[in-house]
């Protein structure tokens, strides 16, 4: 019995320290540090390597459901993420749809790459637009209350336009996170790969 409730009780406080742990990133592109959860670094990363799949079949095999679901969106066959989107919230994995999409494909007159066929991540970016990679301030306004997220946006923008490094307003808003009880650690800027650049983590 006590066994159970030690269980219960560490579950508990694991499931406390992941909601309140960050992750922060320096996102070189935009030239913004961007705050994120755990859940959306996870996700983030797990899309990157989707990304840098060389084969169809690659995707396939190795992206996780929700994932191999976004990448359908971003490539173009949307109608077919939706249409498979329950299915995956139910918990069936991609090999589990492979009759759902082939019925799709009967039905649409339309097929999707096979699995030796070249998948180019990188082609994708200009249908991916605005969907991905995903505004910062998005991310950041699921995971900063509000007074922390409007004072961390503009003081940020008043460096850019005076052209200065935004280190120290960085530097104030992980200072008060941590002072709040969040556990703040920095990691490597997920797109850098892609964009082929070598990614840079920092140490807190």
């Amino acid at each position: 019995m006590e066994s159970v409730q030690d269980d219960e009780l560490s579950a508990r406080r694991a499931a406390s320290r992941r909601a309140r742990s960050l992750v922060v990133y320096r996102d070189d592109l935009r030239r913004v540090t961007v705050v994120v959860n755990v859940e959306q670094y996870r996700w983030l990363g797990e899309i990157e390597l989707a990304l840098a799949c060389r084969t169809w079949g690659e995707l396939r095999s190795t992206a996780p459901a929700d994932i191999f679901l976004e990448i359908l969106d971003f490539a173009g066959f949307g109608d077919l993420a939706d249409e498979l989107h329950p299915y995956v919230e139910s918990g069936e994995s991609v090999h589990d749809l492979s009759a759902r999409i082939a019925s799709w494909e009967i039905r649409n007159l339309l097929e999707l790459p096979s699995g030796s066929d070249a998948f180019r991540g990188h082609e994708l970016d200009p249908v991916i637009g605005g969907v991905y990679p995903p505004d910062p301030w998005m991310l950041m306004a699921e995971v900063l209350n509000r007074s922390a997220f409007e004072w961390y946006e503009r003081h940020w923008r008043k460096c850019v336009e005076d052209a200065v490094a935004d280190d120290v307003v960085v530097a104030k808003l992980l200072a008060e996170l941590e002072r709040v009880g969040y556990i703040v650690a920095w990691g490597e800027d997920p797109g850098a790969r892609r964009r082929g650049k070598p990614p840079t983590a920092r140490v807190s």
